[in-house]
Formats: C-alpha cells, sequence, structure tokens
C-alpha cells in the first residue's frame, strides 16, 4: 500500500511539474521595440525555435516601408517577394532563399528545413532574428513571459571576414573586415558594401558594361581575394560575431 501511495505520488508530481510548460505554450508572444509592446493583428508564432513574425507588421513596426511581388526563381514562376525600404533608403530583400541586404545574407541553418519565408492563413511571415541582424538591433528571448525584445544598436560594430575554400576551410581574411556604420553594413574603410564588391568582379568577369567599377578597381587586396577564393556571397552568422563567404562552384 505504501509503495503505491509513492508511486501516485510521483505522478501527480510529475503532472504538476508539467502545468507551468503547458501555460507558457499557451502564452501569446510579446514583442517589444525599444521598450514598447507592439502588437500584431495575427499572432507571431514558433517553429523550429525561430520566432516567426508577420513581414508587414514589424516592418512597419520598426519605420520601413513594406512591398510585396512575385519574381522567377530556378525556373518557378510567382515566388513571393518582398522588399523592406529603411527611412534613409536601404533595401533589405526577402524571399524563400533568404533575407539579404549590403551584400549579406542573415539566414541561418539549412534553407530547406527553415525558409526565411512563410505563407501561414494567407499572411507572410519571417524569423524576426533575422530581420533584427539585418538592421543590428540587439534582439533577446525571455522564455517565462514568452517575450521577444529588440533595441536600436547604433553602435560602429566591426566584424571579422572569412572566405571559404573548395575543401569549405573557413580562412580569415587579414586586410579585409566589414563595419556597421551610419546604419549600413559597409567594407571597412570604405563607403562600399559587399555587393558592390561581388557585383564589381562578376561585372568584370562576364564583361558586363553599365557597372560603376570604381568599388573594385580601387580595392585591389579585395580582388585579390575574389579571385583567389571565389566567394560571391556571404553570411552574418545567428550570433552577430562573423561574416563567413560561400563558395561558388560553376
Amino acid at each position: 500500500m505504501k509503495k503505491k501511495f509513492v508511486s501516485l505520488s510521483l505522478v501527480l508530481m510529475m503532472l504538476v511539474s508539467l502545468i507551468p510548460n503547458y501555460a507558457n505554450a499557451q502564452q501569446p508572444i510579446k514583442l517589444i521595440v525599444d521598450g514598447k509592446e507592439v502588437k500584431s493583428d495575427v499572432a507571431p508564432y514558433i517553429q523550429n525555435g525561430r520566432t516567426m513574425v508577420p513581414v508587414r507588421f514589424i516592418g512597419e513596426a520598426l519605420g520601413m516601408k513594406v512591398e510585396f511581388s512575385e519574381i522567377e526563381q530556378n525556373g518557378y514562376d510567382n515566388i513571393p517577394f518582398v522588399s523592406l525600404t529603411t527611412p534613409n533608403g536601404r533595401f533589405i530583400s526577402i524571399d524563400v532563399s533568404g533575407v539579404e541586404s549590403d551584400g549579406l545574407s542573415f539566414n541561418t541553418g539549412n534553407s530547406d528545413y527553415n525558409p526565411s519565408l512563410i505563407i501561414r492563413n494567407n499572411r507572410i511571415f519571417v524569423p524576426i532574428r533575422y530581420i533584427a541582424n539585418a538592421l543590428h538591433m540587439d534582439i533577446s528571448w525571455d522564455k517565462p513571459t514568452n517575450t521577444v525584445e529588440l533595441k536600436t544598436n547604433n553602435n560602429n560594430s566591426v566584424y571579422p571576414l572569412y572566405y571559404v575554400d573548395e575543401d569549405f576551410n573557413e580562412i580569415k581574411s587579414d586586410k579585409i573586415q566589414v563595419e556597421y556604420r551610419n546604419e549600413q553594413y559597409l567594407v571597412k574603410d570604405s563607403n562600399y558594401t559587399l555587393y558592390d564588391y561581388s557585383y564589381a568582379y562578376w561585372a568584370e568577369l562576364y564583361g558586363e558594361e553599365g557597372f560603376e567599377k570604381i568599388a573594385l578597381n580601387n580595392n585591389t587586396i579585395f580582388r585579390n581575394e575574389f579571385l583567389k577564393y571565389g566567394n560571391v556571397s556571404f553570411l552574418m552568422n545567428s550570433e552577430r560575431t562573423k561574416i563567413v563567404g560561400s563558395f561558388f562552384v560553376d
């Protein structure tokens, strides 16, 4: 009898321990931007450990212009495409493959399993961390209250840049760094983005005309490193501590 009583007590304790977690799962996600709560007409949700928010809601809450269109990608038509434009004119593009700006991608993980754009109930959702990193905002998660908090961070930050070789080894550049300055990610000691350099590289390689090549021509170090490693796209890691290139396979 005593043994049964002890077993019953253990079961009850286990059930009671589950109650807070269940309550937390049912608790709506709260969004705080610079100390002020912002509310969406459609609730954010969590998928694969990522907080997904309606893109129009988060874009407008952060003061950006939000535009929707459709593009052709990898042979498929009518692929949803979203553009966000900041008050200073900076452009952020979003589609199923990534959130990109200034020549940087802000995705993390495998895009096949964690797409950057999800349509749910006729609304487009994006991972809020990708948007926060694109805007250089600090982001935190408070699990007990299901709260995501974004804080503006206009401090100049310098990030190391790593190239990836054919064996997928990361090689740190001792000459090139990326700096967040004037609300934009720029190659340090220049007024150009990684997009400017990479686009100029391919324009020169394939003989495209009409593109101002001053960015590439004025930085032979960057040009030589591009030629050596062939990295044409760059990824900011989730923790926002480094930028890693991706190897282009012809």
